[in-house]
């Protein structure tokens, strides 16, 4: 099967750079759904393609402390024909909670938890529609509060003859929010391309993967216990990027990522991973994920699975400067046909 409704390989890489001709089915949307996680509320955007759905749904992972988002790949993916939600793990970017690598693994479980509960279903469009009672996009979080209105709550109106809502007239066509529980897929840069992989090797629902310059927080771990230079080089390295962050310091991550140890390592995921697609993209001038220790042994160690796929880019961390590369070589891979079974 093919993910998305686009004939062969030229017609993904049509829509990567260019939009889709306006039509009168639904059109292209952001949302912003709001998660819980263990009781902290995570930001996110979904993303929602033109047409009917149910869309196949990416999630992107973003890394550590989150200063690469990848819009330019979501964008492009929603284009292709996919919904794109991206979200905030909390303790980061003014999100409630305290942030650790625990966290964010837990982070990822809740919400695929809540999507695949209907958090982004046509069962939950009811709740985006304009009922004159509460008027709310999310049960918990009103819209519009009719106490502090001056206006008949019951009518909700400025002009008796002009409603300011219309009950029968949803704010959201129920068939652009729509996504299909079934076809999830996990891309992670970095922080989040382990994530991704951690995420997938322990839940086989998840229909393909990608880790784009995937940060092995095990191997890491495992260096940083063994040699002292090390440690203290991740500790300072990680100390420089916490503005963002709250609830950690360098030492702290050191210290989890160590304690975590083998369990955390993503090259004895293999296994796990089964014959499902997966994906490691790696840049050859990574300095923060150094290809020795964080994505030539994974290649080797993924060598042997049925949907492995591999590509590597002569870039930085970011893959700063072979964006449009990153952009294809995911397209091509997401839209590949695969087997339902």
């Amino acid at each position: 099967m093919t993910w998305v409704g686009v004939e062969g390989i030229e017609g993904v890489m049509d829509l990567l750079f260019a939009d889709r001709p306006v039509t009168d089915g639904p059109r292209a949307a952001m949302s912003t759904p709001v998660f819980d996680s263990d009781g902290v509320r995570l930001p996110s955007v979904l993303l929602t393609p033109a047409g009917d759905g149910p869309h196949p749904l990416v999630v992107m992972l973003n890394g550590f402390p989150g200063n690469e988002r990848n819009a330019d790949v979501a964008q492009a993916l929603r284009r292709v024909g996919f919904a794109v939600l991206t979200f905030h793990y909390r303790g980061s970017w003014g999100t409630g909670g305290e942030w650790s690598w625990g966290n964010v693994l837990a982070d990822v479980r809740n919400v695929l938890a809540s999507v695949r509960e209907g958090a982004l279903s046509e069962a939950d469009a009811g709740r985006l529609s304009a009922d004159a009672g509460q008027i709310s996009v999310d049960a918990g979080r009103p819209l519009v509060d009719a106490g502090r209105l001056s206006v008949d709550a019951g009518r909700l109106s400025v002009d008796a003859g002009r409603p300011l809502v219309d009950a029968g007239r949803p704010l959201v066509d129920a068939r652009q929010i729509s996504v299909d529980t079934g076809q999830i897929s996990l891309v992670g840069h970095s922080l989040g391309g382990f994530a991704a992989l951690m995420t997938a090797a322990g839940d086989p629902h998840i229909r393909a993967v990608a880790a784009i310059a995937a940060f092995d927080l095990g191997a890491a771990g495992q260096l940083a216990a063994v040699d002292p230079a090390r440690r203290v080089a991740y500790e300072a390295a990680f100390g420089e990027e916490l503005l963002p962050l709250t609830g950690t310091s360098g030492p702290a991550l050191v210290a989890e990522m160590r304690q975590a140890g083998a369990a955390w390592g993503l090259a004895a995921l293999a296994e796990r991973l089964g014959d499902r697609p997966v994906l490691l993209v790696g840049a050859d001038r990574d300095t923060v994920a150094e290809p020795d220790v964080h994505f030539r042994p994974l290649v080797d160690a993924y060598a042997h699975l049925p949907g492995f796929r591999h590509a590597r880019f002569d870039t930085d961390h970011a893959l700063s400067d072979s964006r449009v590369g990153l952009t294809t070589t995911l397209a091509s891979f997401l839209t590949a046909p695969r087997s339902t079974t």
